[in-house]
């Protein structure tokens, strides 16, 4: 390394560090905590890029350090926020909940209260709420605390969000949102079943195509929703984007065959094929960087849907 690189180097961790002080001593000055009820607290506090070791204990929050460089990408990282404020709220009963991707891991530091705790939810640990990430924090009327939200993990599907709310709106919330996740994947799995049994009676591949697509669509959904952590204890991310990069290949399968493709519009159907075997070509690579599943799952299912809006309009 010559003396630009050290330079370079001295100069990156210097601002890491400055912003990290600066964020620091921004966050120290306690606010209201109605201000921050029910509002997206990464909308209104910057949060600061984190890095770590490789073989660092990542359940303590001491192994994280400011960084310098970029925010984490779909292919992981580290970054927290920190905020004081003091509970102005007539409840003690509060949550903290994280949404908007599945994470591998989230440390929550609780400061200023009769111990320093540290709360754990993600993909690794159990959830506090069924179905749900949340933190249930004991916070007394007129009392400061300071939270530290640390998120790291290895796949980023979509920006993080984090909301204070009073625990009977959480749980209200919660059902009513478990409710209106079961009902759709329980049409899913009703839908693949039907054409399942369809199958077997008239033994029309089309039933067949359709059931496999419905059946990857649920397991896709239930992988994102967390069921098999929930019902099974037990989640791999090797699996979160299985479901949705099958779907191109059988909803070719489905629609070529209910178009009569082959004989009418063969072009189209190689195309719709070709597009179905390149998004089960990168499976295995969504299993092994799950970062990529992502991407690669919107970029296929948008061609599958285009493709096949094509073929149903030129049909009619």
């Amino acid at each position: 390394m010559d003396c630009k690189d050290l330079y370079r180097t001295f100069i990156g961790w210097l601002l890491g560090a400055l912003s990290f002080f600066i964020t620091a001593v921004c966050s120290a000055e306690p606010v209201a905590l109605s201000e921050l009820v029910d509002r997206d607290l990464f909308s209104q506090i910057a949060p600061q890029p984190l890095q770590y070791d490789s073989d660092a204990d990542l359940d303590n929050p001491i192994s994280f350090r400011p960084a310098g460089g970029p925010f984490p990408s779909y292919l992981g990282g580290a970054y927290q926020i920190q905020f004081t404020a003091i509970n102005d709220l007539d409840t003690a009963s509060l949550v903290a909940e994280p949404g908007g991707s599945i994470v591998g891991r989230m440390l929550l530091q609780v400061a200023g209260g009769p111990e320093h705790k540290v709360l754990r939810q993600g993909e690794l640990y159990p959830n506090a709420y069924p179905f749900s990430y949340g933190f249930y924090l004991n916070w007394p009327p007129g009392e400061k605390r300071t939270l530290t939200l640390i998120v790291q993990s290895d796949y980023f599907y979509a920006p993080m969000r984090f909301w204070l709310k009073e625990r009977s709106s959480f749980e209200f919330l919660s059902r009513l949102e478990l409710a209106v996740q079961w009902l759709c994947l329980g049409a899913g799995i009703a839908l693949g079943f039907y054409n399942l049994i369809i199958f077997v009676a008239s033994r029309r591949r089309m039933h067949l195509h359709y059931a496999l697509f419905a059946l990857c669509w649920v397991f896709g959904w239930a992988q994102m929703l967390q069921v098999p952590k929930d019902l099974l204890g037990w989640q791999s991310p090797a699996l979160h984007w299985l479901g949705f990069l099958l779907l191109p290949i059988t909803s070719a399968l489905f629609y070529s065959h209910f178009l009569d493709l082959p004989r009418h519009l063969p072009r189209l159907y190689k195309l719709s094929i070709y597009n179905g075997l390149a998004s089960v070509a990168v499976i295995p690579v969504s299993m092994l960087v799950p970062g990529t599943g992502v991407i690669f799952a919107s970029v296929f299912t948008a061609l599958m849907m285009a493709l096949g809006f094509t073929a149903g309009v030129l049909r009619l």
